[in-house]
């Protein structure tokens, strides 16, 4: 009995869609003319394999047999089951095409019935399918690199699909880019339904010089025969790369500039404000960069602060006259984005040389004038970091903030007027006792810095234009 059921559901279901592909065969003469009795009948018969394969949760053996059917001959019967074995097989992209197809699918009044209900249930199954479909954006650095092969999963991807949301299957996706002259990259991501992702891919150059040949071949299209004139520039233009580099090896000389403010204590129980108040400084900066990241730098600075109260006071009658300074130099390491590119950087600094100075200078009505000099001499570790932003090929602004930990370890007086006068002033300072009180207890103070710097850069690293 079961084969005879079997029996007669093969040959009701191969029955209706004889119908259906009799029918459509009447209303579309023109294409049925050309098609003959065999592809029809061969047709009929994978259709009913492989919906028979699709309710056996055979997706893949139906998904096969029901595209040959389709191509074979044209039916909305076909392109359902598609569209449904597409989606058991995950392959949503797919799938909504072939939903899409049916859903713009003109039928006259007179056909079948099957294929009415198929357009209808590709309306119903279509907006359940695409929120599941995956987006991925990929760009490729450089962006003008010559006969770039874009891969996603073994298949080919033109290079006007770069920039925009790409649909793809949720799922391991394997994208691969090469181009003569660059390394070849792979990489693996995983989209869940419905993500959006977006990968970015850099071509490095493979040190064989093809690179930069396909771009001097690029140049040679704009030159025409005479080689010269309007020609020539066109070689001119496109015969480097705005990202060609020739080595691993540079230099930087820079220059920075900003607002400088004191903070925490000078010595134990004396904050520094009560010396030193905000000021401002400049640094000079020059050191070597190797693999286009790394530098290792020399640092040398000095900054101008406005008084604290404490060292502007004196006995009735005298006029005083500060003028504090600061004074850097150290060693760093700093790691930033390549010579020519815009990106972050990052830096530590170790100043061997912290040194705090303010100069006192005294005018007391009965006496001469006199000069006093309290100097604070530490050590400071600094962390800064900021944007750098290309200019011109040699040339890069760094917007940049830093923060020192400093100590002061060291206290000095080169005193003039040696007046008995200003000792219960000076007893108010750090400095007091032939500077023990620093010795005996240090503490430690913060200079927070905020400025713009000029970079000058030059080496074989550096972007050619």
């Amino acid at each position: 009995m079961r084969f005879v059921r079997r029996t007669l559901s093969r040959t009701l279901l191969a029955s209706v869609l004889g119908i259906g592909v009799l029918a459509a065969g009447m209303t579309q003469a023109p294409i049925s003319a050309a098609q003959s009795a065999a592809d029809k009948a061969t047709a009929r018969q994978l259709a009913t394999e492989g919906i028979e394969a699709f309710k056996a949760g055979k997706f893949a053996d139906a998904l096969d047999k029901l595209q040959r059917a389709q191509q074979l001959f044209d039916a909305p019967v076909h392109l359902i089951y598609i569209a449904r074995s597409h989606v058991q097989l995950g392959q949503f992209v797919e799938a909504a095409e072939a939903y899409r197809k049916l859903v713009r699918t003109q039928l006259p009044d007179n056909a079948p019935a099957v294929f009415k209900e198929a357009v209808a249930d590709a309306k119903k199954e279509l907006p359940d399918v695409e929120p599941k479909i995956a987006s991925l954006r990929i760009e490729v650095e450089p962006k003008d690199v010559q006969a770039l092969e874009l891969k996603i999963d073994g298949v080919a991807v033109s290079a006007a699909a770069l920039g925009v949301d790409r649909p793809v299957n949720p799922g391991s996706r394997k994208i691969t880019a090469s181009a003569p002259g660059y390394t070849a990259l792979e990489q693996t991501l995983e989209l869940k339904p419905g993500e959006k992702k977006k990968l970015a891919l850099k071509l490095e150059p493979d040190g064989s010089g093809a690179a930069a040949g396909a771009g001097a071949a690029a140049g040679e299209g704009g030159k025409g025969e005479g080689g010269k004139g309007e020609g020539g520039k066109g070689e001119a233009s496109g015969g480097a790369s705005t990202d060609e580099v020739k080595g691993n090896l540079g230099f930087i000389v820079g220059l920075r500039g900003g607002a400088s403010i004191p903070a925490g204590d000078l010595a134990k129980g004396r904050p520094m404000k009560d010396y030193f108040g905000p000021g401002g400084g400049v640094e000079l900066r020059a050191g070597v960069r190797v693999f286009r990241q790394y530098s290792a730098l020399l640092i040398v600075g000095g900054e101008s602060y406005q008084p604290g109260g404490v060292l502007e006071k004196g006995p009735p009658g005298t006029t005083i006259k500060v003028t504090p300074q600061g004074t850097n130099a150290g060693v760093g390491l700093m790691w930033s984005a390549p010579p020519g590119k815009l990106g972050p950087f990052a830096e530590l600094d170790f100043l061997f040389l912290h040194r705090f100075e303010a100069k006192r200078d005294v005018d007391r009505q009965s006496l001469p004038p006199c000069t006093q000099t309290l100097k604070a001499h530490g050590t400071a570790l600094r962390l800064n970091g900021g944007l750098q932003v290309p200019v011109l090929p040699w040339l890069q602004l760094s917007p940049y903030a830093a923060l020192a930990f400093g100590q002061v370890t060291d206290f000095s007086v080169d005193d003039e007027c040696n007046d008995s006068t200003l000792k219960p002033f000076m007893d108010k300072t750090p400095w007091a006792n032939g500077g023990k009180a620093a010795e005996d207890n240090p503490a430690g103070h913060l200079v927070i810095s905020l400025g713009i710097g000029g970079d000058l850069i030059f080496g074989s690293d550096k972007p050619s234009k």
